[in-house]
């Protein structure tokens, strides 16, 4: 039997349900109102330091453009957004992954269809592979975008975060990865003026998936998963 290049060791961890804030960690029990909600999604660590550049109170913070373009998939299936954000976010962790063994990993074989809740949360906790060892993983799901200053934090400690997404036209949803995001410092906090993501699609292969969200676009992602490394050995 083939082995996903993404080998994940079994492990008694929580893991909660889904197809797309963390201030401090918990687990996330979803209720079946959540669930509903929701559509299913088709279409650095590294020892990397995120970049933050400042210019008077505006604030851009993310993972550095030249780490990110080598960690960018695009989709190779019609409907892996959700394999390829997984690669993605996997790759910046330091482990090796791909689609094909994503797909392989959640349903057997590599069949071109949507990925649900589970399937893209049992693929983003556990212990996995990495260079130097390995290194326990535990994902964190919540309804919404996070607020502006919960995405710094995620940003500040390198862990770009899978956005879920409304596909204009379709009742299938699609899945994007944020890993940047330019802020406004103001009495309030932060204010978000726009988000970077990579986007799996293969129209931007030639920007290597990269493009910009407008705070409204942002405001509308239905959910969002992060990974957090919790331990290694």
């Amino acid at each position: 039997m083939d082995k996903p290049m993404c080998k994940v060791i079994k492990t008694n961890y929580f893991q909660p349900l889904w197809c797309q804030q963390r201030g401090v960690k918990c687990y996330l029990i979803l209720s079946l109102t959540g669930i509903l909600l929701l559509t299913f999604l088709g279409c650095s660590s590294n020892k990397k330091v995120p970049k933050v550049s400042r210019s008077d109170n505006i604030v851009a913070k993310g993972i550095p453009t030249e780490s990110m373009s080598n960690f960018a998939a695009e989709q190779i299936g019609q409907n892996w957004c959700w394999a390829a954000c997984i690669q993605m976010v996997l790759s910046v962790k330091g482990i090796k992954c791909d689609q094909n063994s994503v797909v392989k990993h959640t349903f057997g074989s590599t069949v071109d269809r949507p990925g649900g809740a589970n399937d893209i949360a049992k693929n983003l906790s556990g212990w996995f592979d990495v260079p130097s060892g390995k290194i326990l993983l535990v994902h964190t799901f919540i309804i919404g975008p996070p607020q502006p200053s919960v995405l710094s934090s995620y940003l500040d400690s390198g862990s770009p975060v899978i956005l879920m997404i409304p596909n204009p036209g379709s009742n299938i949803g699609h899945a994007i990865v944020a890993t940047g995001a330019v802020f406004k410092i103001t009495e309030n906090g932060f204010e978000l003026m726009e988000v970077i993501v990579r986007d799996p699609s293969p129209h931007l292969s030639s920007t290597k998936g990269k493009r910009l969200l407008t705070p409204e676009e942002y405001s509308r992602a239905q959910a969002h998963f992060v990974v957090d490394v919790v331990s290694r050995r």
